[in-house]
């Protein structure tokens, strides 16, 4: 299906430059990306607000954990791989531990630097992150939900990892939409299985639906949009109505999204589930539609794995 796209990284510069004309008390640290704030018809207006530590990613957080504690609410950003797995420790000493007001984005999640290698992809995020304490882990799925993200963050204290791709991303939602952390979205409704995705899967996600529902087949989809906190309540809703659910995500097929649910449906409403995603493996290097592609993420392939599922009832 055909969407209009937006530039997900420049829908966020947009956001907390009015974000932050409007709030003193918002600073922004980055490791060296400053360009993206800096340069341009979207660069910030309060450029003394933004400030760019280089290449030291742990130091990102350590700063931005000082600025929290002074009372400043804290947005860092840096490439996902760097902002993760690179910074595992100060997450969960400096931000988690004392609970600290920080926002963290990671951009270019899953395979978005595809071309850069496995120095750059990162497919295990979310399994490094569940398991800390006091953290909340949201994945918007287009420029629109990253919005709502930014300002629902501000008016939600912790430590949050907010997961985005890059470039163009196909909008999914009109402007109207209500965004709450810890609330799952039903956009397609259906009683015959349930398909969730989140971040870049929730496109994919929608057209498989139409193509299931070419063939009689009503599926509800879910944008499971945090994680953590995860909508235990949607997930057990789908289980008991549609008695068999599929997950799907650019995210290791261990610890991410298919993992959360799994473990829901485990102990409360033990049903057929199908996890989609990428292997258990570091990934080829090459051009992310390419990657997504090669893995069968895309909605012909969500779709007839749906169909596989629905025999399991």
């Amino acid at each position: 299906m055909e969407r209009k796209s937006e530039n997900i990284q420049r829908a966020i510069v947009q956001e907390l430059n009015n974000i932050m004309v409007e709030n003193d008390q918002v600073v922004v640290v980055n490791a060296d990306i400053a360009l993206l704030f800096k340069d341009g018809p979207d660069s910030i207006s309060c450029p003394d607000r933004v400030l760019d530590v280089g290449i030291a990613e742990q130091n990102m957080i350590g700063f931005a954990s000082g600025l929290a504690y002074s009372g400043k609410t804290v947005f860092t950003t840096t490439i996902a791989e760097m902002a993760v797995a690179r910074v595992i420790e100060q997450i969960r000493l400096d931000g988690c531990y004392p609970d600290l007001n920080i926002n963290m984005f990671g951009q270019g999640r899953g395979f978005a630097y595809g071309i850069g290698g496995n120095s750059h992809i990162i497919t295990e995020d979310f399994a490094m992150l569940r398991g800390i304490p006091n953290i909340k882990i949201i994945i918007p799925a287009d420029a629109r939900e990253a919005r709502k993200v930014m300002h629902e963050a501000l008016s939600v204290n912790g430590t949050k990892y907010i997961a985005i791709s890059r470039g163009n991303t196909p909008n999914v939602y009109e402007d109207d939409y209500e965004f709450h952390i810890g609330k799952a979205v039903t956009m397609r409704d259906g009683m015959d299985v349930t398909i969730i995705a989140v971040g870049d899967m929730v496109a994919p996600a929608l057209d498989a639906v139409e193509i299931l529902k070419e063939k009689g087949i009503n599926a509800r989809m879910i944008n499971m949009h945090t994680l953590k906190p995860l909508d235990h309540e949607a997930v057990i809703k789908a289980a008991k109505e549609t008695g068999a659910i599929l997950t799907v995500e650019t995210h290791n097929v261990l610890g991410g999204l298919g993992s959360a649910v799994s473990e829901v449906v485990c102990e409360e409403c033990p049903i057929p589930m199908k996890k989609m995603g990428a292997p258990d493996q570091f990934s080829k290097v090459g051009p992310m539609n390419e990657l997504i592609a090669h893995l069968g993420l895309d909605a012909e392939h969500i779709a007839a794995e749906t169909e596989k599922l629905i025999q399991r009832k």
